[in-house]
């Protein structure tokens, strides 16, 4: 019955001159633009707990000893306030084939020039009487400062020569040689031994040294100068401790330190 009315209803009014309109899909293109604001937060915690235990074990020998034997070489060099005005002048410190074949304590020092401070140190502590304690302490401190802020050096000649020296010495042996002005040289050595004769003996020895040098606030005016520092053929065949310091020029602080400490079984 809905068939047949609709059929029929659609038959009158195309008789009417209605035109019925079928319904088609509809396209079309579409451009979009938009804007996004953003706000993003983020928060990160982190917590880290470090934990740590140390544990420390100490030892400590009381030594009751029968012999002690302590060495201690120190010096303190202070080269400040001077001044030097120098034209055409000429300062030579020569060593030839000298400090050769000695044995023991050598100490040579030589300069040419002004306001040196040159020095030479050796301690020596032995004790050989069962259980022993042998302590050796070398310390040098030199200060160089504000020594001449007006120096005026011209056409002045330096030289430092040491050809064929410091051969062949034993033991302990210390040179210092300087051409120039205001320098600092200094050797120091400390032995401490303590010889043990028996398996019994309790041996403890210690060394230290140390040394500080200080060098500040010095200007000089230099025009035409010579400056010659020669080791030829020099320091060779020594056997034991051998300290050689050479400066040529002006405001050098040198400094050779020793210490040595030394436990000996001799059975």
């Amino acid at each position: 019955m809905t068939n047949r009315t609709s059929r029929i209803a659609v038959a009158a009014a195309m008789a009417a001159g209605f035109a019925v309109a079928v319904a088609n899909p509809v396209f079309a293109d579409v451009t979009v633009t938009v804007d996004v604001d953003k706000t993003k937060t983020i928060t990160v915690t982190e917590i880290i707990h470090k934990d740590k235990s140390v544990t420390a074990t100490i030892d400590v020998i009381i030594l009751d000893a029968d012999g002690v034997a302590e060495a201690q070489a120190l010096a303190n060099v202070l080269n400040q306030g001077n001044s030097v005005n120098l034209d055409g002048v000429s300062y030579i410190a020569t060593m030839q084939t000298t400090v050769v074949g000695n044995r023991g304590i050598t100490q040579v020092s030589q300069a040419a020039g002004n306001m040196h401070n040159q020095g030479n140190l050796v301690a020596v502590a032995l004790t050989a009487e069962g259980d022993s304690f042998a302590n050796a302490q070398a310390e040098v401190q030199q200060d160089n400062l504000n020594t001449s802020p007006t120096s005026l050096v011209i056409g002045s000649t330096f030289v430092a020569n040491m050809p064929g020296s410091v051969v062949g010495n034993l033991g302990v042996t210390q040179v210092n040689q300087d051409a120039g002005n205001m320098n600092n040289q200094t050797n120091a050595v400390a032995v401490a031994a303590g010889i043990a004769s028996t398996n019994a003996d309790v041996l403890v020895a210690l060394a230290e040294s140390a040394l500080g040098q200080t060098s500040s606030d010095h200007l000089i005016n230099e025009s035409n100068n010579v400056k010659d520092a020669q080791m030829v053929g020099a320091v060779t065949d020594n056997t034991g401790i051998t300290h050689v310091n050479q400066a040529v020029g002006m405001f050098a602080d040198q400094a050779n330190v020793v210490s040595i400490g030394a436990a000996v079984v001799s059975f």
